[in-house]
């Protein structure tokens, strides 16, 4: 991408509003890392409730002989 005088670029709509509101921006920051790390925690939770259902389901399995023709 070809870097032209400011003036000539777009400027994104959130840098625009940050510029503004220079003390919000730390603070949006701040929500992104813990919505992100919220998300990170809902995700680990649930591999580890896969993980332990896989356990659970695969303790009385026994393996099955395939045939491949």
């Amino acid at each position: 991408m070809a870097a032209g005088k400011k003036e000539d670029r777009k400027e994104c709509p959130f840098c625009s509003f940050f510029e503004q509101f220079q003390e919000a921006e730390v603070h949006v920051l701040n929500a992104k890392r813990e919505i992100l790390m919220a998300i990170r925690a809902v995700l680990d939770h649930e591999i580890e409730m896969t993980k332990r259902s896989m356990e659970k389901r695969g303790a009385g399995m026994k393996a099955r002989k395939v045939e491949i023709d």
